[in-house]
């Protein structure tokens, strides 16, 4: 499948790339856009473009695909140059290359319309407006005919 971000959008950033350059960053953009539809929708920019991904997603693509080309892409703890050394802390294995933080997963998942969390739930009170003597469920019994929930002397 085709990238949620165009490679010139991360070049914008980074700078001017090489032939190199530009496969690695298509590579990692494709990468991160693949994690985002498992997360968030398939249909995100649909052969057709009817679906295109919304901006929070594109962004969050972009970060990690810039993460991944930036960073640390060997998942490197420890480096020196001439007297300087310096260490990071130690990655996970799936911290390399192409990921999603947390808040970065939750981003997509909302603008997928699949967040997790508890919710509230409003649902309508059944004595709220009796018209008759008996309130009644809104389920048939095998004879078609509505089964009485309470009689009104019944309520509260």
């Amino acid at each position: 499948m085709t990238s949620l971000v165009p490679v010139a959008d991360l070049a914008r950033e980074l700078g001017d790339f090489d032939e190199s350059d530009t496969a690695r960053a298509a590579g990692f953009l494709e990468e991160a856009s693949e994690l985002a539809r498992e997360l968030g929708r398939l249909a995100w920019t649909a052969p057709d473009g009817a679906y295109p991904a919304p901006v929070r997603v594109r962004l969050v693509v972009k970060a990690a695909a810039r993460r991944a080309f930036v960073e640390d892409p060997e998942g490197s703890s420890r480096e020196g140059l001439g007297d300087w050394n310096g260490s990071r802390p130690d990655t996970e294995l799936d911290e390399t290359g192409v990921f999603f933080t947390p808040a970065e997963e939750a981003r997509i998942r909302i603008a997928a319309g699949r967040a997790a969390g508890a919710y509230s739930v409003r649902t309508p009170s059944p004595y709220g407006a009796l018209t008759s003597d008996t309130l009644y469920a809104p389920v048939s019994n095998p004879s078609g005919r509505p089964i009485p929930l309470l009689a009104a002397e019944e309520l509260p």
